[in-house]
């Protein structure tokens, strides 16, 4: 039994690597299947739970939107920290890099070169096979916070928290 629950860690480990190696970092849309549950949600935090990434479909328009604002995306897959939370999910320390190079939510592009890093949670379905939720907390980039300064206008809880990234 705990043999097998080692191969089931090391399966999460191997999809999580594959999430950053494969579809975040080379932009393969190939993996999608493979790597996600069929109601995957995607969420960054930056942002807040009111616009995730949901689905198949939601991911794959996810990936074209991060590359196309930021074509040279890249998170150190080497890199990774990971610790199991339970045993359908992961906690995953990363940095990376980025260069605002395309709009970004109808803003022009800054060309700011970012560095971020972050903490993401992985959770996965019962037989540890497809990643059924990413929740991603990371340190703002340049166009967030440009971007914020235009859309901090809704006042409570949020703007509070958004502010603080600026």
């Amino acid at each position: 039994a705990l043999r097998s629950l080692a191969r089931r860690t090391k399966d999460m480990v191997s999809k999580v690597q594959q999430f950053f190696g494969e579809f975040v970092n080379k932009a393969n849309k190939d993996v999608i299947a493979d790597l996600f549950d069929d109601d995957v949600v995607h969420v960054d935090i930056v942002w807040g739970s009111t616009q995730p990434a949901v689905g198949h479909k939601g991911l794959a328009h996810y990936l074209d939107d991060l590359r196309s604002t930021f074509p040279d995306f890249h998170v150190g897959v080497d890199n990774l920290k990971l610790a199991q939370a339970s045993l359908t999910s992961l906690w995953v320390r990363l940095e990376g890099n980025c260069t605002g190079l395309g709009s970004y939510h109808h803003h022009q592009a800054i060309k700011h070169a970012n560095h971020f890093d972050a903490v993401a949670l992985f959770e996965f379905n019962k037989d540890r096979s497809r990643i059924t939720h990413v929740e991603v907390f990371r340190t703002a980039f340049a166009e967030d916070k440009s971007e914020l300064q235009t859309v901090v206008k809704e006042g409570g809880f949020r703007e509070l928290r958004l502010k603080r990234l600026m």
